[in-house]
């Protein structure tokens, strides 16, 4: 068995038809697919059991949230290699052929882009420029990607990489967990194989999930997250430096930003996690570079003088500043 297709589903009864249909059509000799259903209440169940046969295992299971439902579909694998689809996601034609035919090479690991899909706008993210097996090189920008890095659906893991290092998703965590599984695989990645023009299509038009977000630990995770990418890369390469850099001020507008719309952080609750997470830029001596985009230079001034006052106001009204800076810059 070259192949496991892990698939958790939660109340997916909308989605999870179309997705089986397009995996039934090629499902062979060398795949197979584990669906477990995290605790449905819908028709989800009697839907996947419709799919059951010898190369589709069905398993239920209580609520207990899609980290744990892919550790049991990652434990339950007979294929070399697994991947992760969610239930309410699409896969474009020939997905599994593509996947099968580049296994043949025996890479660590395989990346290929994604598309997010929403009801207007469709957002394309393609590997920059990567077409094939190469050694990891961990100074690499792909890896300061969030959207290439962060989710495992559009990966394929050698399964034995997970099992010999007891790699699992963290059910502890209700966010971030994707992230936080791909930075302990890449620890022991050497190398990767990626189909560039493959692409994995999310769903972001489903409002149910089997993640319930819970953001009042935002920036300790985020925290630990990015320590984690700062011992996989070389910060003293000066390229590197500068994307781990501008990951860290991605972070910590994403926190801040998080933290302003959950209803449930007091002003001070949101002033005590910036501070927190604004330790992460204190470890080595960051200093101003002409080369800096002006947005990160303004980000770290305000962090070093601790303004938590000016970034949240910032922050609430990003989209205006940012088109103010635009403007300003534009007229010069």
């Amino acid at each position: 068995m070259k192949l496991s297709i892990i698939i958790p589903c939660f109340n997916s009864e909308k989605y999870i038809g179309n997705l089986m249909k397009s995996i039934m059509k090629e499902l062979n000799s060398d795949s197979e697919v584990i669906i477990i259903d995290d605790g449905s209440t819908d028709d989800t169940s009697r839907i996947i059991e419709s799919y059951s046969c010898d190369k589709v295992i069905i398993m239920h299971i209580e609520n207990l949230g899609v980290s744990n439902a892919r550790n049991l579909g990652i434990e339950h694998a007979r294929g070399d290699y697994v991947c992760f689809l969610d239930s309410d996601d699409f896969v474009e034609e020939k997905y599994i052929q593509r996947i099968l035919s580049n296994i043949e090479q025996k890479p660590d690991i395989i990346l290929f882009g994604c598309v997010s899909l929403y009801n207007e706008n469709n957002l394309i993210y393609t590997l920059p420029n990567y077409n094939g097996k190469f050694e990891v090189i961990k100074n690499d920008a792909k890896f300061f990607n969030y959207n290439l890095l962060n989710s495992p659906c559009n990966k394929v893991y050698k399964r034995s990489i997970l099992m010999e290092n007891n790699i699992k998703f963290d059910v502890n965590l209700s966010i971030s967990e994707d992230f936080r599984f791909n930075l302990i695989v890449f620890r022991f990645v050497e190398n990767c194989l990626c189909i560039r023009d493959l692409h994995y299509q999310y769903n972001c038009m489903n409002e149910n999930s089997l993640t319930k977000k819970s953001y009042n630990k935002l920036a300790i995770i985020e925290k630990e997250n990015i320590n984690l990418l700062r011992y996989l890369v070389d910060i003293n390469n000066k390229e590197t430096e500068s994307y781990f850099f501008q990951y860290m001020i991605n972070s910590i507008i994403y926190v801040l930003r998080r933290n302003i719309e959950n209803n449930e952080l007091s002003y001070y609750d949101r002033k005590e996690q910036f501070r927190e997470f604004r330790n992460i830029f204190e470890f080595r001596n960051i200093k101003f570079d002409k080369n800096r985009r002006f947005i990160d230079k303004l980000f770290l001034y305000l962090i070093k003088l601790n303004q938590y006052l000016i970034l949240e106001i910032i922050i609430n009204r990003y989209e205006f500043f940012s088109k103010l800076y635009l403007k300003i810059k534009n007229r010069k």
